[in-house]
This record gives structure tokens, C-alpha cells and sequence, in this order.
């Protein structure tokens, strides 16, 4: 099958998609950007997997993907979506607004809604895009983060130790030689670079410890070897449940 693109915005693409294709259902869903809306009864979404087995290729990276008449909606995830839900997982439930959120991880404004709206679509968030659905957000980083934000290390530089290099992992596993860090011209240790999931990332985790400890676990899944990722897993968990 063959797609050609119909529309894009910064939370979907659309491809037309035949409607007799079984095993999916329709979904409800808002455009943004004076883009109208499709709508269809009885949301449901179907995982990336399920799609490979019609033989559709996707157009962008995702994990979600919806069929609303005929047309498949296709949510593509970026790397501030993951951050936005961890900075909520660190706030340990005190309450917080969308400016809030934008000024400690120095993001824009527009870039948190079109975040949080993404999440939602993803059923990462709930409908009022100020819960994470836990749960949902462990599997994906069990399971996706490190194919949809893949990482290899770079070159030495100075920066910010991240991965097992950094708490909670640096005092379970021993790295040897090798250390793990996000190029920071202010950092304190030199080791091969992690380009971090957000340019603003650095700054962000040095106001908060618990934000940089959830990025540092969520790096070495994208990079760590088997026992390093069970351990990063078992340690999100941990927190990501304990409110």
C-alpha cells in the first residue's frame, strides 16, 4: 500500500487509510490550527504493532495511531512530550499551571500545550491533560522509548553525568572508565556525550533533582545494557508510583 500524506500538523499526520480495514474502530479527535475535526463514535486506539500486520509503513515515528472515517490519524510523539509528564511525575502531585510548567523546563508556552495535547491524544494524559496515566507512560518506557528516541554516545566533552553515571544508578553500577553526560560547558565531569532529549534539559534538571534523576533513568534505558536498563525500569517504577 502506497499512502500519500493529507494533512500535518504539529500533533497529527493524516494518510488516507482504507475504511473496510478490520480490526479497527473509529476515534474521535480535534485538529488544532483552524483545521476542523473529524468525528466518529467510540474512540479506541490500536498500537503501532497491529498496524505492521496490515502491512502499512509509517510516514513519521509513533506508537499511537487512530482511523477516524477514512483516514488514519497518526500521533507523532516528541521528546518534550516525554519531559512535559516527567516534570508532573516530579511535582509529586502539587499543583501547577501550564505557565508553570513552560518556566521550569524553559519551554514556550505554545510548545507545552501542543505537549500536553499530544499526551492526551496518546492516552498518556487523561482528558484534562493534568493526570499522567502511569502506568501507561512505565510500558512505553519499558518498551519504546529507546526505538522512538534512540541515543548513541559521542564524543568526550564536559557536561552533566547522566544515564548510570548519574543518581540513582551511579551508586548501583559500576561504569569503569566509562561516564555518560550532556555536553554542558558548566559541568563538572568529562565523559562521552548524550545528546539530552531536550535542548533545555541541563538546566531544567540542575533546578530539580528529582526531574534529573526520571531523565537520568530514562537515558541509560535508551542506552544501557540489559541489567542497566532492568535496574532504570525498576527504579521508575518506584517513583513514577510512589504518589
Amino acid at each position: 500500500m502506497r499512502e500519500q500524506l493529507a494533512f500535518e500538523s504539529k500533533s497529527h499526520r493524516i494518510i488516507p487509510f482504507p475504511l473496510e480495514t478490520p480490526g479497527f474502530a473509529p476515534i474521535q479527535i480535534g485538529l488544532r490550527r483552524n483545521q476542523g475535526k473529524l468525528f466518529a463514535p467510540q474512540p479506541r486506539v490500536r498500537q503501532i504493532s497491529q498496524i505492521y500486520s496490515h502491512g502499512l509503513s509509517t510516514v513519521c515515528t509513533v506508537f499511537f495511531l487512530a482511523l477516524s472515517r477514512r483516514y488514519l490519524v497518526v500521533v507523532c510523539p516528541r521528546s518534550q512530550d516525554l519531559l512535559v509528564m516527567l516534570k508532573i511525575i516530579a511535582l509529586q502531585g502539587s499543583p501547577w499551571r501550564t505557565t508553570d510548567l513552560a518556566n521550569h523546563l524553559f519551554m514556550s508556552q505554545s510548545e507545552m500545550s501542543e505537549a500536553l495535547h499530544r499526551n492526551q491524544v496518546a492516552r498518556l494524559m487523561d482528558d484534562s491533560k493534568k493526570s499522567v496515566q502511569k502506568e501507561s507512560l512505565l510500558q512505553f518506557l519499558e518498551h519504546g522509548v529507546k526505538y522512538v528516541f534512540p541515543q548513541r554516545p559521542g564524543p568526550v566533552v564536559r557536561g552533566i553525568p547522566t544515564a548510570h553515571s548519574a543518581p540513582p544508578l551511579s551508586e548501583m553500577v559500576q561504569s569503569g572508565d566509562r561516564v555518560y553526560v550532556w555536553p554542558d560547558i558548566d559541568g563538572e565531569a568529562r565523559g562521552e556525550s548524550i545528546v539530552p532529549l531536550y535542548p533545555t534539559v541541563p538546566k531544567a534538571a540542575r533546578a530539580d533533582k528529582r526531574f534529573y534523576e526520571l531523565v537520568a533513568l530514562v537515558d541509560a534505558i535508551r542506552i544501557g545494557k540489559a541489567r542497566e536498563v532492568k535496574l532504570a525500569v525498576a527504579e521508575l517504577r518506584k517513583r513514577v508510583l510512589q504518589q
